[in-house]
This record gives structure tokens, C-alpha cells and sequence, in this order.
């Protein structure tokens, strides 16, 4: 007994090279399970195959169970995992993006996926879920007044460039403070960088300090120097390095359409109440592929025991 045309070992959608009775065939990744599940409605072939587990006797063994369940299930499930795992780290991202939702100049993360078509023959698709990975909504926040001396916000599409001690990185987060050598740091202890990619000392003598719209630090007529802001031309090659914090493998360029604020930080652009809908969205999804997933659970178990049954010789 040879299998239908939509069931042999050769071709581009084939089974596998080695698709005999004493084998479990193993599907091609584009393989639909719809159209497996059409090919055994095809009583000759099921009868063939039962026949070759059984040796004849029709009694139906767990070999004949085991090779059915995975022509039948395997793409049903990878189909399933593959969109279950994808809104598994989309739900991560929301929880994160929720999580920051007060931290400055913190910027929203989507998880980006296409779908990888399925060919079965039927007018309704099953698409395989590809995760292309995640991308960052560099949208600015808004700029809010803190009257702080050392709070500055950057209106356009800069960076301040700080250093953690291993490498530089770029941040729009100015909520800036001083150590205890009275060098002006970040808020998690990043130096912040001066134009000459040197740190920023602030004497604390009393006298009033003043950042310019182009980052000219000064204290009375005395220049501390000027903050280093830079833009780059695609922000799509940036990495996150932890909350505000970013890093590239593209060259910084000057800051032409920059200025700074004094006394203003610049808000997370995540939308709290978009994120707790979009949360809702990936509750909801998840269920339905589950149901999917135990309803063809139970179709399997229906098509084993009709199909694997001494009557269907």
C-alpha cells in the first residue's frame, strides 16, 4: 500500500526522507496540519499504515497511535508554541514598559513579528509566528519642570554622553547629581562627560550654577565646562543597556538640533493605560491559542480511536 500524492517522502514539503512504517515521520516546518488531517481522511492509506504497525491482526498497538498523533499534532503544536512563546516575551516587554512608566526619559519597547506562511491547500491560514526581536519607540516624553540646578532636558533628538567606566553611553536622562569629589554623575553613578570626554567637577563654594541651551556649564563668569551632547542618524542601531541608558556601533555626530533646558527632565514615553490594554490583548490571545491547541488535543484523541480501531479495517 503506497501513500497519496500529498503524503510521499519527495518534493519540497515532503514528510522526510525516511517516512517508513518503523519510523516516526517527522513534518517539514511548513508543512500544514490541516492538510495531514485531510490526507488521512484518505481510509485506504490509514488501513495501509495500521496494517504495517499492527502486523495484520488489526489490533491496534501504541506504535500505530504514537505515528499517527505525530503526523497529526506536530505542526498543530509548533504553530501554537510558536505564538504562545511570542506573546510570552510581548507580555514581558508590556510588564517592563509598565514597570517604568516613572523613569525618566525611559523609552517603550514593542516586540516586532511577521507570519511565516503555511501552504494547506484550505482557504483558512495557520502561520508559524516569526520574532524579528524588539524595537525601541525613541518618541520623546514630555518635558516637566523640576527647578532642580541639576536637572536638564534635551529638546530635540540628542543624547548626554556618561561613562560607567568601561565604555561610553548615551542617555536622554539628565536627572544628574554630584559624588562625593563633587563630579557630576548620573542617577545609577555614570560620570557625566564634558566636550573633551573628561568628567564635570562642580565646586561647591556657593555660588550659583547655570547651564546654557547649548550645555555651557558656568558658575558667575567662571566656565566648568559644557555638557557633550551628540545625535546620531539611525536610532534603530541603538542598543538598551539598561533603563535610559543606550549603546551603538555608530559614530556620534555633533548636536546641531539640540538645546537644553535647566531645571526640566524629560518623562517615559510609556502610556500607562495603553499598556494595560495591550495587556488585556495578550491575556486574551494566549486563551485562544490554548483552546486551539485543546480542541485539536481532542481532536486527535477522537481521530486515534477511530482511525486505530479494528472497524476501520
Amino acid at each position: 500500500m503506497t501513500a497519496p500524492a500529498s503524503l510521499t517522502a519527495s518534493g519540497p514539503r515532503a514528510l522526510g526522507n525516511s517516512c517508513q512504517p518503523d519510523r516516526t515521520c517527522r513534518l517539514h516546518r511548513s508543512f500544514g496540519w490541516a492538510r495531514i488531517a485531510n490526507a488521512l481522511n484518505q481510509k485506504d492509506f490509514i488501513i495501509g499504515m495500521n496494517s504495517a504497525f499492527t502486523g495484520g491482526n488489526g489490533r491496534r498497538t501504541r506504535r500505530f497511535e504514537n505515528w499517527l498523533g505525530k503526523i497529526v499534532m506536530e505542526n498543530a503544536i509548533y504553530i501554537g508554541l510558536s505564538r504562545q512563546s511570542a506573546l510570552r516575551r510581548e507580555l514581558y516587554l508590556v510588564a517592563n514598559n509598565i514597570a517604568n512608566t516613572s523613569t525618566n526619559a525611559f523609552k517603550r519597547e514593542i516586540a516586532l513579528y511577521s507570519p511565516y506562511e503555511t501552504d494547506t491547500k484550505m482557504d483558512e491560514k495557520l502561520d508559524f509566528v516569526i520574532d524579528h526581536g524588539t524595537i525601541v519607540i525613541h518618541q520623546p516624553g514630555t518635558l516637566q519642570p523640576t527647578q532642580n540646578t541639576f536637572d536638564v532636558a534635551i529638546e530635540g533628538p540628542g543624547f548626554f554622553v556618561v561613562d560607567n567606566g568601561r565604555q561610553p553611553l548615551y542617555t536622554r536622562n539628565g536627572n544628574f547629581k554630584l559624588d562625593p569629589d563633587n563630579q557630576l554623575i548620573t542617577g545609577n553613578g555614570e560620570l557625566v562627560m564634558d566636550d573633551g570626554d573628561n568628567p564635570i567637577f562642580i565646586p561647591q563654594d556657593g555660588r550659583k550654577i547655570e547651564i546654557s541651551p547649548d550645555g555651557t556649564i558656568s558658575a558667575g563668569p567662571e566656565v566648568l565646562g559644557i555638557l557633550k551632547v551628540v545625535e546620531f542618524e539611525d536610532l534603530a542601531r541603538m542598543q538598551k543597556r539598561g533603563g535610559s541608558l543606550f549603546d551603538t556601533t555608530e559614530a556620534p555626530k555633533p548636536a546641531e538640533q539640540s538645546k537644553l533646558m535647566q531645571g526640566h527632565l524629560e518623562t517615559s514615553n510609556v502610556s500607562a493605560i495603553s499598556e494595560l490594554t495591550r495587556l488585556i490583548d495578550i491575556q486574551r490571545s494566549y486563551e485562544g491559542v490554548k483552546n486551539m491547541l485543546d480542541k485539536e488535543a481532542e481532536r486527535l484523541r477522537t481521530s486515534v480511536r477511530k482511525l486505530g480501531s479494528p472497524q476501520a479495517a
